[in-house]
């Protein structure tokens, strides 16, 4: 029984099919024999009236290469990668933000695939999650090659250093939105027509843990990125005047509120754990929000406070690298597979999403902090042996394992 080819009605035939019938075609002679491309037409099923004309179509693109429609340009419209679009995904790269690729598509108007062919094949950028990470600069490969022997170097379990990031969370919400019009009878009104826009609303988050002075995991603060406001009209929920809660951003002086109450929460737990005057280390990354990307003179200044008032030294990771942060590597991880399991409708609502964020942080085992460290201790010793690039951002290499199998951490693995 003779195979077939697409049924009719069909838009689109396969590229092995092609060659297929372009194999056959040419058994019989080829476009230079009468008739031969009439009886490959009914061979594979093809309509009687184009048919023949589809076969030499297909046998011409199978000789010229391009049967794949990825090998032929695009009909009907544009092409998506353009030099001024090519032009576009570098200026995107140059900029300070850190991206998913589908919010950078999205940003530039272009498919998601679009974006990481070029990112991968002519850009030569390597990531192993989706984020789109500005292109590392000289400078900030210069200060991880500067950071990395210490922290191979450094003796397990490793004490006192405390590191502060943020997160954010999205929330999904959908809205409908309809169209209405009078309707024929009196008073009613007639549903036209109903739209659903999807929009994000992000909710952030700062943490901060660390180790202690015996090498224990401390999860010293997590804070909802909030500010207070008054409720300005009567609502079913709450009236007029009352304060709520509600998110906002990480500027500068909201920055410094948070690492002056991290700092006084560091001196609180030493203190109760008898090492009160011990001089501990903060790292914090070099995020635009807090002035610091700016100038040297915000860090200098928050780095004069935090060691004047709580005998803190801190210290700016190199920008562009969040696997030298633990909360990068592991922590927001651990919360954010927590928070994924949350209901669809508790997922929409901020103050659920809120709970379940601090539930997770309780939840989380203080084990993953030190293989977030002992992970980072296998970046270091990436980034040196590749020149600062570190494109497997320490995986593979056993860091979170070693945790549960050195001597040096049996005292908390219980």
């Amino acid at each position: 029984m003779p195979s077939k080819g697409r049924p009719r009605g069909a838009k689109q035939v396969s590229t092995p099919l092609k060659s297929q019938i372009s194999r056959y075609f040419n058994k019989l002679g080829g476009s230079e024999t009468r008739g031969a491309a009439a009886k490959t037409a009914r061979k594979f099923g093809l309509s009687a009236s184009n048919g023949p004309k589809q076969v030499l179509l297909y046998d011409t693109q199978v000789l010229e290469g391009t049967a794949s429609r990825s090998n032929r340009p695009h009909t009907g419209r544009s092409k998506g990668l353009t030099e001024g679009v090519k032009q576009n995904i570098i200026d995107l790269f140059n900029e300070t933000d850190t991206l998913t690729y589908k919010d950078g598509a999205k940003k530039l108007g272009i498919s998601k695939s679009t974006l990481h062919d070029y990112a991968t094949k002519d850009m030569d950028y390597r990531c192993l999650s989706q984020i789109m990470r500005p292109m590392l600069r000289d400078p900030n490969i210069e200060r991880r090659m500067e950071m990395s022997p210490d922290i191979v170097a450094a003796p397990a379990p490793l004490t006192d250093e405390f590191h502060q990031d943020e997160k954010w969370f999205k929330i999904n919400t959908r809205r409908k939105k309809r169209k209405v019009r009078k309707s024929d009878k009196p008073g009613a009104q007639k549903v036209v027509q109903v739209v659903n826009r999807t929009h994000d609303t992000k909710v952030m988050f700062t943490g901060c843990p660390g180790v202690g002075p015996d090498g224990q995991p401390l999860k010293i603060d997590l804070e909802w990125v909030s500010k207070v406001t008054v409720a300005k009209k009567n609502s079913r929920n709450r009236p007029a005047g009352t304060k709520v809660l509600e998110s906002t951003t990480m500027d500068r002086e909201y920055f410094t509120k948070v690492l002056r109450k991290i700092g006084s929460k560091i001196r609180a737990k030493y203190r109760s754990l008898g090492h009160e005057d011990r001089r501990v280390k903060l790292q914090i990354d070099s995020a635009g929000g807090h002035g610091i990307s700016r100038g040297s003179g915000t860090f200098y200044k928050l780095a004069a406070m935090m060691d004047e008032d709580f005998n803190i030294e801190l210290i700016q990771q190199p920008g562009n690298s969040p696997m030298f942060n633990i909360l990068d590597l592991t922590i927001w991880k651990s919360i954010e597979k927590y928070v994924d399991e949350m209901d669809t409708g508790d997922r929409q609502n901020e103050a659920e999403l809120v709970k379940r964020v601090k539930e997770a942080w309780r939840q989380m085992p203080a084990i993953k902090i030190l293989e977030a460290f002992e992970i980072r201790r296998d970046v270091a010793a990436e980034t040196l042996e590749t020149n600062g690039q570190c494109p497997m951002e320490g995986k593979g290499r056993g860091g979170a394992k070693r945790v549960h199998e050195s001597e040096a951490y049996a005292a908390f693995r219980t």
